[in-house]
């Protein structure tokens, strides 16, 4: 059974490595980062994770 998984800067290196590695596992990925992750499947959550405020509601969605 697949995880729900937060990837934080998922639309980097390695997260574009590792995100479809994930989702052929079955996890469910929620990708939280400043620019949109093209994969489909993956909702990308624009924030900033620097901001307290940004990074409290990309967390409770």
């Amino acid at each position: 059974m697949g995880k729900r998984i937060v990837f934080t800067g998922g639309s980097g290196k390695i997260g574009r490595h590792v995100i479809p590695y994930l989702l052929k596992r079955g996890h469910e990925v929620l990708n939280l980062d400043l620019t949109p992750l093209d994969v489909p499947g993956v909702d990308t959550v624009i924030t900033n994770l620097a901001d307290a405020g940004e990074a409290y509601n990309a967390l409770t969605l």
